[in-house]
């Protein structure tokens, strides 16, 4: 209701929104990874391919970290193009994950 009808977040409040937005978007790339790396070992399910120093960078990201814009171009790499983090995605109800956090996914370069 205040963004529609008050004035808005302060910049303390935006911070604080950014803040905790990049730490859950951190955090559930990172699930994914280990999820999908589980995965593989499990059952001899697709590794990461082409896509393992972009996943090793998200692996050793801290979760409080700002994202870069290397950062969230290796996250964004890795949600729309490898193809053992689409298949963790896919089986994500045999684990737990936020699941509305995907649509960071899909905007993480206006996370800023």
């Amino acid at each position: 209701m205040r963004i529609l009808y008050g004035s808005g977040f302060s910049p303390e409040e935006r911070h604080e929104k950014v803040s905790s937005i990049m730490h859950n978007s951190i955090t559930f790339i990172k699930t994914l990874c280990v999820q999908a790396e589980e995965m593989r070992m499990a059952g001899g399910e697709e590794g990461f391919g082409d896509h393992k120093v972009e996943a090793s960078a998200v692996m050793e990201a801290n979760d409080n970290d700002m994202i870069s814009e290397e950062l969230g171009g290796m996250i964004s790499k890795l949600w729309k193009e490898c193809g053992s983090i689409r298949l963790a995605w896919q089986k994500r109800s045999e684990f737990q994950i936020i699941e509305s956090n995907a649509e960071y996914m899909e905007r993480i370069h206006e996370i800023r």
